[in-house]
């Protein structure tokens, strides 16, 4: 009976640990690992998948051959690695130079998890390795920290590896999370992600304070940019733009000096009832648009007639009257 791959790799995991390839020569060490920029491979997070795209993370990448017996055992050490330290910030990544249909077939056979690219001989070269399996331990900055064979790759000298590599993966969260509340317009916490980095250089080297100094430039640049568009829609006379411009710099920098005057603003409009109406009628024609855009027409009509008889007198309310006249038009 023909046993299934996986239960190979297991059986060949213990026979050829005392048999192992000789350790990679430390040369690597310290350089900046060849780049892999593969746009071919399996279980890709993204494409083209690149070693540029994780950096702050530490990559553990295998060289492998298909029919290397070495390189199947290896595979279940991998997914040890991945599986207990991916919340950690590691990731682990195969390559491999041999035909896709081989690389697939192995993929497949051997159940592999982590993302596996096809590269090319020429990349190989690069690497410089001494046999296969050949694993490199990228950094966050996207140098090598360690190469071997992975039976020498033990917990220690991964943890030891990790706490290494800890400041580069802790800028590339701050600038990831970042970028994710700034999609939720939260700027202030953006900031104090990105502050550490740019004003104090924790963790990071010159090029990245420089990235993050960048970033908080744009940040700064957007509240200026709101309260700039509030002035202006305020100077036309447009009290409902200005206080939507208003309440998302008063939303997205809630605790900062700029939310708080934002904040003010919003309130001494308030405070004015022609002004409060124009808002309030705003609004409601905001939520009657809703109702047009989304083919409700007899339930647009009823809102916006609301509009009209609610806010007398307002441009909201006149604009109201004219959705409502073009929506009777279409209405069967």
């Amino acid at each position: 009976m023909r046993l299934p791959p996986v239960l190979v790799a297991a059986a060949l995991a213990a026979s050829l640990a005392a048999t192992a390839p000789p350790a990679l020569a430390d040369r690597a060490v310290g350089r900046l690992a060849p780049e892999l920029d593969a746009s071919e491979g399996w279980n890709l997070p993204f494409t083209p998948f690149s070693l540029r795209a994780l950096r702050g993370r530490l990559v553990v990448l295998e060289l492998f051959r298909v029919d290397c017996p070495h390189c199947q055992a290896s595979v279940a050490r991998l997914h040890g690695i991945q599986a207990a330290r991916f919340d950690a910030g590691v990731r682990v990544v195969g390559a491999c130079r041999q035909p896709a249909e081989r690389i697939a077939a192995y993929v497949r056979d051997f159940r592999v998890t982590f993302p596996v690219v096809r590269v090319s001989s020429e990349l190989m070269e690069d690497y410089e390795i001494a046999g296969y399996p050949a694993v490199f331990v990228v950094g966050g900055d996207g140098r090598v920290l360690w190469s071997g064979d992975p039976t020498r790759l033990d917990d220690a000298t991964l943890d030891r590896l990790q706490r290494a590599a800890a400041p580069w993966t802790a800028l590339a969260d701050s600038v990831r999370g970042a970028a994710q509340v700034l999609r939720g317009d939260d700027a202030t916490t953006a900031r104090a992600l990105l502050v550490p980095c740019a004003q104090e250089r924790e963790g990071c080297d010159t090029a990245q304070a420089e990235a993050s100094e960048r970033m908080l430039a744009w940040i700064d640049a957007w509240a200026a940019t709101l309260d700039a568009v509030a002035s202006d829609e305020l100077g036309r006379g447009e009290a409902y733009e200005a206080w939507l411009a208003l309440d998302l710099l008063s939303r997205a920098f809630a605790g900062s000096p700029e939310g708080a005057l934002a904040r003010a603003r919003i309130d001494a409009m308030r405070a004015v009832a022609a002004t409060r109406r124009e808002v309030d009628g705003g609004l409601a024609l905001a939520a009657a648009r809703r109702l047009v855009v989304a083919g409700e027409a007899a339930r647009a009509v009823r809102a916006l007639e609301r509009v009209v008889a609610d806010h007398p007198g307002t441009k909201a309310a006149a604009r109201a009257a004219a959705v409502a006249a073009r929506q009777r038009k279409r209405a069967p």
